[in-house]
C-alpha cells in the first residue's frame, strides 16, 4: 500500500472542493484532492446556473467556451398555472458544468494540489480520538457505464501532518464549507 503526506485531503472535486483544494494550497498547505470519478466534472450532477458574472470571475476567468447564456430573469410556474415572472438583468449565468468543473480543478493543480481521479476516500484513521489519517481505495478502471467497482483493499494511505494530530487533517468539501 502506498502511503502519501499531505496536510490536508479534500474529498470531492466538483466547484466546493477545488476552490477548497486551490485556496488550501495557496495557504502553503500540501492538498491532496481526491475525485472518484475518473473525470472531473463527469457525469454532470448539478445544475448548471451560477450567479453573476462579476461573482463567478473573482475566482475564475470565464470565457465563451464556459458560459452558455446569460440569466437575465426568472419564470415561476405554480400547479394550478399561475405564474410570476422576475426581470433581473445579469442575476446570474448557465455554464457547461463540465468545462467549468475542470477548469476550477485545473486551477488547483496549478496551485500545487495533487489531483487524484479515480479515488475513493473509504475510512479516517482516528488515533486518540482525533483525524490522523484517510484510508484511499483506488478505483482504476473499475468505472464503466456509471456502475461503481470496488477492490478488496485500500490503495492509498493518507497521513496528516507530522506532529500532533491536527483537527482539521482531512476536509470534506461542500457547498456548504465553500461561500467564501
Amino acid at each position: 500500500m502506498e502511503t502519501t503526506e499531505v496536510d490536508v485531503a479534500v474529498i470531492g472535486a466538483g466547484p466546493a472542493g477545488s476552490r477548497l483544494a486551490r485556496r488550501t494550497a495557496d495557504g502553503g498547505r500540501r492538498v491532496l484532492l481526491l475525485e472518484k470519478r475518473s473525470r472531473v466534472g463527469y457525469p454532470v450532477r448539478c445544475a448548471e446556473a451560477v450567479g453573476p458574472r462579476s461573482e463567478v470571475e473573482r475566482y475564475l476567468d470565464l470565457d465563451d467556451s464556459i458560459v452558455c447564456s446569460p440569466i437575465d430573469g426568472v419564470l415561476i410556474v405554480a400547479p394550478n398555472g399561475r405564474t410570476l415572472r422576475s426581470r433581473t438583468p445579469g442575476v446570474g449565468l448557465v455554464v457547461d458544468r463540465e468545462r467549468f468543473d475542470l477548469r476550477l480543478a485545473e486551477h488547483a493543480v496549478a496551485a500545487g494540489v495533487e489531483l487524484r481521479t479515480g479515488h475513493q476516500a473509504m475510512r479516517l484513521l482516528v488515533e486518540k480520538g482525533r483525524v490522523a489519517g484517510l484510508v484511499v481505495r483506488d478505483l482504476g478502471a473499475g468505472l464503466a457505464d456509471g456502475v461503481e467497482a470496488h477492490q478488496k483493499r485500500p490503495a492509498l494511505l493518507v497521513e496528516a501532518l507530522q506532529g500532533p494530530p491536527q483537527p482539521n487533517a482531512v476536509l470534506l468539501a461542500d457547498a456548504r464549507r465553500a461561500r467564501q
